[in-house]
């Protein structure tokens, strides 16, 4: 999410807007905004910092507590709100008992909501009784998604000391939690048997009881890298003959925007904004979260010889260009701030 959301300030500071981002908690003399940060610190915040607020929409990014007190001090301000759900904080805060009403409160009394994908964006209008819903998909800044001569030695360097023999590599990229799905892949390499026909590679962080079933089930199959920063992760995705998004739930993630970029073969459960991208069989592969046989088949029509993966990457990486740039998401976003100012 911070990734996503400086490239929108950034964005609209580039188009001309003047953006003055408040971290919730951070004031003088505030500890920076956690999960036990006290009431008694956002008020203190709103308190020093409503001034600066004066004259502007008040975004919330994120629908959780960002999004709830941007909602409350444009109330308060008389001022219009805009809050954008990004994906999990959509998700979570929906079916929490008991911080659910966050959610709600945001749903009922926003100017404008924002969804990141368009499914999404059908449910958040089902729970709001007024105001519009605008679907706000990620962009990505795609002249920065490009393959170096460095990278495509230092990927073959890698597969010379990792690889065995030509397999393909099925990749796993993010933080591996376990909404990503990170199980039903294991589920696949190890008791599917798909470990006879792919290498599975992760890329990133895993929480220490999925890493031990890793080494477990998949051993011999698996190989792993840790988290990579930007700059070093198109050596991993030229390795990734396939990426394997099976997500249960999701908003629209990087990698799969990064991937497709890239002009890579993406093999995506239908959750949350993939199915905004992929078209099943033309720029991508599609299945139903959670669907381990749908996975299979997705994975096994991912890397199959049959010459048309050329053609469906070209298509990922057009679609990419085309319809999810970086200026694509800003644009979006500047109707919706203006929906919200009355323009």
């Amino acid at each position: 999410m911070a990734e996503s959301s400086g490239r929108i300030v950034n964005s609209l500071k580039d188009r001309g807007h003047a953006v003055n981002v408040i971290r919730l908690g951070v004031a003088p003399g505030l500890r920076p905004h956690d999960e036990n940060s006290s009431a008694e610190d956002s008020a203190e915040l709103f308190s020093v910092r409503r001034r600066e607020m004066e004259g502007s929409v008040l975004v919330g990014f994120g629908g959780g507590v960002e999004g709830y007190m941007a909602t409350l001090w444009a109330k308060w301000l008389h001022l219009k709100s805009v809050v954008m759900f990004r994906g999990n904080d959509f998700e979570r805060g929906v079916h929490d008992t008991r911080r659910g009403w966050l959610t709600h409160f945001i749903l009922s009394e926003a100017d404008v909501v924002c969804a990141v994908s368009g499914e999404m964006a059908a449910r958040a209008r089902v729970l709001r009784k007024n105001g519009p819903v605008f679907h706000t998909p990620n962009g990505i800044e795609t002249g920065d998604w490009v393959y170096l001569e460095s990278d495509r030695i230092n990927a073959g360097t890698w597969k010379a000391q990792n690889l065995q023999d030509d397999r393909p590599v099925v990749g796993v990229f993010g933080q591996l939690k376990r909404k990503k799905g990170l199980d039903l892949a294991v589920s696949l390499f190890s008791t599917g048997g798909f470990g006879e026909k792919a290498y599975l590679m992760t890329v990133g962080d895993i929480p220490g009881p999925a890493a031990e079933r890793l080494k477990a089930d998949c051993g011999s199959f698996w190989r792993g890298a840790p988290y990579q920063s930007r700059e070093s992760l198109p050596v991993y995705y030229l390795l990734a003959d396939v990426v394997f998004i099976p997500s249960y739930y999701d908003g629209t993630p990087n990698v799969l925007l990064e991937a497709m970029a890239l002009g890579k073969v993406v093999a995506a459960s239908r959750a949350g904004g993939m199915p905004d991208l992929i078209t099943d069989g033309v720029n991508g592969f599609l299945f139903t979260p959670g669907d381990q046989s749908g996975a299979m088949s997705a994975l096994e029509r991912a890397i199959g010889k049959d010459g048309g993966l050329a053609r469906i990457g070209a298509n990922a990486r057009k679609t990419v260009l085309e319809k999810f740039s970086a200026a694509r998401e800003a644009d979006v976003i500047e109707r919706a701030l203006e929906t919200a100012a009355g323009n």
